[in-house]
């Protein structure tokens, strides 16, 4: 078990709001640095205020670490500073149940339940930490590396790629263009040639004549 720990109860608030100091000694921060896998954690502390509320204790406070990840691609060591505030009832009581679900208001702050009437603060700061942590740290000057592919980089290659397959891509998509301008209708897909060529247009009066398209 950690030597991280500093228990508050209901009695320790009846008199009014407790004001918390807490900080990891070496031995500590060593415990949660593997706990979390970290290279290591060389700071890590919290300023808390325990207060009594109707239904059980309020938490708030802000905790601050320097803690050192692994980089996610190249496993090199990655600094990181940090300072992060927070807001928790626990309650003295189940968490309220209606209709066989329960209602959350994300605006709200955190709830949480009472443990034999008592809170770990340390606790709270050391999973406050663990929830800042970076999920994907990366070194300076580390990229993706290239296997990995962005959306934009996959359909670029693939727009690519079928314009190699198809030779007359060019020409189809010239071809929807004037379609779409409903000059369509009076040209048609030579394909074997690779051209487009307009259709001649049939007049009763004068004959075969070429339809010009407008440029």
């Amino acid at each position: 078990m950690s030597d991280f720990t500093k228990i508050v109860t209901l009695r320790d608030v009846e008199n009014g709001p407790v004001s918390i100091r807490l900080e990891a000694d070496a031995h500590a921060r060593s415990d949660l640095a593997q706990r979390f896998d970290l290279i290591a954690i060389d700071h890590l502390s919290g300023q808390v205020e325990a207060q009594k509320i109707p239904d059980g204790i309020r938490l708030e406070g802000v905790v601050t670490a320097q803690v050192t990840q692994k980089c996610a691609i190249s496993l090199d060591p990655v600094e990181s500073h940090i300072e992060d505030r927070f807001a928790i009832r626990f309650l003295d009581a189940p968490l309220p149940m209606e209709a066989d679900e329960m209602v959350v208001d994300v605006d709200e702050e955190d709830v949480d339940i009472l443990t034999q009437g008592a809170v770990d603060v340390a606790e709270i700061l050391a999973q406050t930490v663990s929830l800042a942590l970076d999920p994907f740290p990366r070194a300076p000057g580390v990229d993706l590396p290239p296997i990995i592919k962005t959306e934009a980089q996959v359909k670029a290659d693939a727009e690519a790629q079928e314009k190699a397959d198809n030779p007359f891509a060019d020409l189809k998509k010239l071809y929807d263009k004037l379609e779409a301008e409903n000059f369509g209708s009076i040209l048609r897909h030579c394909y074997e040639a690779g051209t487009i060529r307009a259709v001649f247009g049939i007049c009763q009066a004068f004959g075969a004549y070429e339809i010009r398209v407008p440029g």
